[in-house]
């Protein structure tokens, strides 16, 4: 449940919305703390926010959370914003720069739980996810995460992004999973698109 000091945030992020300045709603929005703007997320579509629900991705299903992680609802959520604060510090630690300036990849995005939350430090044209499944991607898409997607091979030898095109990449939970060789011919594939003072952030169990 969000805080009552966050509603007039969300009343002008509405009217922003319903206005179609959808620059102008998510300026609001990053007004509000990651923690509310993450609640405000697992609760889209909102009744009353019709403006901000066309704007904002549906959240998933209880059962595709719990398909896809093994948790739903407040406690997977709890669980992302300790990643993606730890990523957003150590981004700006490393590089001197901070994620809104950055071009993000979510490498295994699955239905895009994390690009959800990194909608609330970059702006939708500076976000793309990928993941080896067609139907992780499909949820995606019919859930209104409006950032560019891709279906990407489970032994890539390269990417479809040009050369350069991301600051920042990370894989949640990805490589955890992978054969030595899938992890490599991944890494192999992914060096290319990043910057040369990029920075990627995995986790492995």
């Amino acid at each position: 449940m969000l805080f009552e000091y966050a509603y007039p945030i969300l009343v002008e992020a509405e009217r922003a919305a319903g206005q179609g300045d959808e620059a102008g709603a998510f300026a609001h929005l990053r007004k509000l703390s990651l923690d509310d703007f993450g609640l405000l997320l697992l609760g889209m579509p909102h009744p009353h926010f019709p403006a901000m629900s066309r704007l904002l991705p549906r959240m998933a299903s209880a059962d595709v959370q719990r398909n896809w992680t093994g948790s739903d609802g407040i406690t997977l959520l709890c669980q992302s914003l300790n990643f993606v604060r730890t990523v957003s510090s150590r981004f700006e630690l490393e590089t001197g720069r901070r994620l809104s300036a950055a071009r993000i990849l979510d490498y295994g995005c699955g239905y895009g739980r994390l690009l959800r939350l990194m909608m609330y430090f970059a702006d939708i044209s500076q976000l793309a996810g990928c993941d080896p499944w067609e139907q992780s991607i499909g949820i995606c898409r019919d859930d209104g995460i409006r950032c560019r997607l891709d279906v990407t091979e489970y032994l890539p030898t390269s990417m479809p992004y040009p050369q350069g095109s991301f600051d920042f990449m990370y894989a949640f939970s990805v490589f955890t999973h992978t054969s030595l060789r899938a992890t490599r011919a991944a890494l192999d594939a992914l060096r290319p698109a990043i910057s040369a003072d990029g920075l990627l952030a995995m986790t492995i169990r």
